[in-house]
């Protein structure tokens, strides 16, 4: 039995590993402007991005409970929840992106930063591998969602304005 549970699971973190591949194609090749400046941000202003993420994730829920609260605010509440958990799902995704295309340049020397379906795998198999080391893995990927969801934050506004 011990046999056959390994391999459930070994399959089970194959699917896992191709279910987010695949999602980080699709999100690459449908918005590849936002998931390239949203990369390039989170390399460049990283301590500014990370202080917009942390500020971010705690105001947003905030601002969406306050709403909630008033007649008016309700359907207000609703849209801005939506968006952040869509915000926070994309932002996961991203920085399994940002991190394979920041190892990709590490690997090739190279001085821009490299956004392919290749950073999209390394970027997951690297996260996936962090999350794995207790305590300062899971740290060090908190730091670098907060990163990419900050990112994610300013790039938004940055368009918006």
């Amino acid at each position: 039995y011990y046999i056959k549970f390994l391999i459930i699971i070994k399959i089970g973190f194959f699917l896992n590993l191709l279910d987010w591949l695949i999602a980080g194609v699709v999100v690459l090749s449908l918005f590849g402007g936002l998931v390239r400046s949203v990369t390039h941000l989170s390399y460049t202003s990283a301590g500014k991005s990370l202080l917009t993420g942390v500020i971010g994730i705690i105001v947003i829920p905030v601002v969406i409970i306050v709403l909630f609260f008033t007649l008016v605010g309700y359907p207000i509440a609703l849209i801005l929840l939506f968006g952040f958990m869509l915000a926070m799902a994309m932002s996961a995704l991203l920085s399994s992106i940002f991190i394979g295309s920041s190892l990709l340049k590490w690997i090739k020397k190279t001085k821009e930063l490299s956004i392919t379906w290749l950073s999209v795998l390394l970027g997951i198999v690297a996260f996936g591998l962090l999350n794995l080391i207790p305590v300062v893995g899971w740290i060090i990927n908190v730091l670098i969602f907060l990163t990419t969801f900050g990112s994610l934050l300013q790039t938004i506004n940055h368009r918006r304005t």
